[in-house]
């Protein structure tokens, strides 16, 4: 597992720098360039930061060749200058996209479900005395610790502030009615709803990016899957978000036909009683297009 979070901006720079015209690398090139400059007297393994880097999805591999993916090009513009040190915004990148939802979300998940709500201090906290052993894990409080979500509290770890608002809706997720126990009644989920969950996604993704939104783009998600009994299917923000607490939650209907039949109401009522802030109408090979407006549930 890497070493430090800042190894990702290291060999992600490399492989920007070494790339050809087709946006390839060599994996071994990327290596030596790394190996060529010692930094805080560290010569961590590269290969594994470059593991680490294809885990999380920033590149992709293709015959002993890296690539930055659409997510590492966006993660490395948040590096203003090159540094090697990630920025606040490649941090809070990580927390949004990576641990509280994504790829490492499962692990954090079972981390953080073992700190203990502390309501005096507002937080959630672990203890060595009495909380559940965690030496399994001490490559992922590291990283947690490094990209600024756990803080040092006495012998222990604590949630920062900053994040417990989100921390709290990300541990309650797991209690939720989760769509493998709805599969007990329901044998397939309907194609269309997929498809028309990866179009608002997109969609959204990109009204953020071009807001300059683009940590809290990487943070927008689609939730089905994850919380069925949630009321909606994404969340998402309104613009700038610091403390990544989501504030934009939105309802995903897909049909086939021109019209949406099934929603059993006018479109006046659908909109007052649910507090949508946009509809959007998609449509194949199309921009969405605006199709009614209200408030913020």
């Amino acid at each position: 597992m890497i070493e430090s979070a800042n190894e990702l901006n290291r060999v992600l720079l490399a492989l920007a720098e070494l790339r050809d015209e087709k946006g390839m690398a060599d994996s071994e090139a990327i290596v030596r360039l790394c190996e060529s400059v010692v930094i805080e007297g560290r010569m961590p393994d590269h290969r594994q930061s470059l593991a680490f880097a294809e885990k999380i999805g920033f590149i992709g591999a293709q015959g002993g060749r890296y690539a930055l993916t659409e997510e590492g090009e966006g993660f490395l513009a948040l590096c203003p200058g090159g540094l090697y040190e990630l920025s606040e915004e490649q941090r809070r990148l990580l927390i949004g996209s990576i641990f509280l939802h994504g790829t490492l979300s499962e692990e954090t998940r079972e981390v953080l479900s073992r700190f203990a709500r502390a309501y005096g201090e507002g937080t959630f906290r672990w203890s060595p005395i009495d909380g559940a052993a965690l030496e399994k894990w001490e490559w992922l409080l590291r990283l947690l610790r490094q990209l600024g979500l756990l803080a040092k509290a006495g012998d222990g770890l604590e949630v920062h502030p900053e994040y417990v608002p989100r921390v709290a809706s990300f541990l309650s997720e797991g209690k939720g009615f989760t769509e493998e126990k709805l599969e007990k009644y329901l044998h397939e989920r309907k194609e269309v709803g997929a498809v028309a969950e990866k179009l608002v996604a997109k969609f959204e993704k990109q009204r953020l990016r071009k807001d300059g939104c683009n940590v809290e783009a990487g943070s927008a998600r689609v939730i089905s899957k994850l919380r069925v009994d949630a009321g909606y299917d994404m969340e998402s923000f309104d613009g700038k978000t610091p403390s990544l607490e989501y504030n934009r939650f939105i309802e995903i209907k897909g049909a086939k036909t021109p019209t949406v039949s099934f929603v059993p109401r006018t479109k006046s009522r659908w909109l007052g009683d649910s507090g949508i802030v946009t509809g959007y109408t998609f449509r194949e090979a199309s921009t969405p297009s605006p199709a009614a407006q209200s408030t913020n549930p």
